[in-house]
């Protein structure tokens, strides 16, 4: 089931399919924080600037679906300790292609991170 999730991602579903990943992680990682401030995985995927993020970023840059695969698996195998730091891991630099700073630092403004 895990590899399905991973192998059809799209430039359209990567921002939700992260989203979501980080939602689970999360309250799999801090259950108490992530129950004091979500019911569930889908009222924190609805409260979560990471989407907006990623949609931003799909906007102005290249999405490279290989990378974003590559990311979701990374994200999946972080330590409970990482997660709940907000690390994100180094193979999620890769998904989009010709980005610049402005880029970064505007989507990042956006969704309000």
């Amino acid at each position: 089931m895990l590899l399905l999730l991973f192998a059809c991602v799209t430039a359209e579903n990567f921002p939700d399919k992260a989203t979501v990943l980080v939602c689970e992680r999360f309250q799999e990682c801090d259950k108490g924080s992530f129950e004091a401030t979500w019911t569930d995985v889908d009222d924190c995927a609805s409260d979560n600037p990471v989407a907006d993020y990623y949609r931003c970023l799909s906007d102005e840059c290249e999405f490279v679906a290989g990378a974003a695969s590559d990311c979701l698996s990374a994200y999946r195998g972080l330590s409970c300790e990482d997660v709940v730091s907000g690390q994100i891991p180094s193979a999620c630099e890769d998904v989009y292609e010709g980005c610049d700073d402005i880029d970064y630092l505007s989507c990042a403004a956006d969704a309000a991170f």
